[in-house]
């Protein structure tokens, strides 16, 4: 039998988007160019406490999410959903979207795809999860990439001055390359009045020189080299210590002594404090590898500022009097 969620993950696939293998497994996880959207199907009238569920299985996800819903919708559960930037689609919106997809697809003289739609009798999970056992969700990795992996700056160098103008009034620039421990990371999460724990994944990297932290979460282009002219500097920890940190960094960030939740009631607003704990063992870590990460040094009249050459903001500045 065809599920709604095997048309829908067709239809992304359509446009473009690879459906990843995340958890929790009741909702779709798409990605195209570093682009992630999360949609949850509801098959029944959807209150507050849905969009909240909802909310709090996906709370560390980055990316767009939608709750497609084939009932009512209560009024608490849109008010919900706008205050915590949730989109909601109702059985009209979805079958609009639905019939101007298709109608594309007929502009476009897809018989391919309008053929596999109109016949599908298998079901999409299960054909995308063996693809996705050998695939990278974050790292579009080269396969020619060995043990040196340069993360491809999206920044250009009259894009970096740009930034920095205001701060540092400078043109002198040079691209330095930091090297970051990258892993990928697993726990659960105990949460007060909730007997289930919920399930996290995903990667975290830490600069191996001053210890910044970072959650990946957009795709990212891997090279073994860049001609770009370049300082690459050197870690000042090694590996097991890089590990060491990062777990209780992990420890402290997904455990939280009162976590404040607005939950919509009719015409009141509660407010519930529930207490966070990562659950005993349930921390793993696996090393990805040492990616070297791009950033522009500015320098100019008023001092030097240091751009990060993939996000674009200003992460360090010096200004001289």
């Amino acid at each position: 039998m065809v599920e709604l969620r095997d048309v829908i993950a067709r239809v992304m696939r359509g446009y473009g988007f690879r459906l990843e293998k995340r958890e929790p497994k009741e909702y779709l996880f798409f990605e195209k160019d570093g682009i992630n959207i999360i949609v949850g199907i509801f098959k029944k009238d959807v209150t507050a406490d849905d969009v909240l569920k909802f909310y709090r299985d996906l709370e560390m996800y980055a990316g767009a999410k939608n709750m497609i819903c084939t009932k009512n919708i209560s009024e608490d559960a849109k008010r919900q959903a706008q205050k915590l930037n949730i989109s909601i689609t109702d059985l009209d919106d979805l079958a609009r979207d639905l019939g101007f997809f298709f109608l594309n697809l007929i502009e476009e003289n897809n018989e391919e795809m309008i053929r596999e739609l109109l016949d599908m009798d298998i079901e999409v999970e299960n054909e995308e999860e063996e693809k996705m056992e050998e695939t990278v969700p974050i790292f579009l990795e080269d396969s020619r990439v060995g043990e040196k992996r340069v993360v491809m700056p999206v920044l250009t160098k009259e894009d970096a001055v740009l930034r920095a103008r205001r701060t540092v009034q400078g043109f002198n620039t040079k691209l330095i390359l930091v090297p970051f421990f990258i892993f990928e990371y697993r726990l659960e999460v105990m949460v007060e009045g909730v007997i289930t724990p919920r399930k996290y994944m995903g990667r975290v990297g830490i600069n191996g020189v001053n210890g910044e932290i970072r959650f990946i979460t957009v795709g990212l282009t891997i090279v073994s080299e860049i001609s770009m002219e370049h300082e690459r500097e050197v870690a000042t920890m090694n590996r097991e210590e890089a590990e060491d940190i990062l777990k209780k960094f992990l420890l402290y960030s997904f455990s939280r002594e009162g976590e404040e939740v607005k939950i919509e009631k009719e015409n009141v607003t509660i407010i519930e404090r529930r207490r966070r704990k990562v659950k005993e063992d349930s921390l793993s870590l696996k090393f990805i590898g040492i990616y070297y990460w791009p950033y522009w040094e500015v320098s100019g009249s008023r001092g030097k500022a240091i751009v990060d050459a993939v996000e674009g903001n200003i992460v360090q500045s010096a200004i001289s009097g």
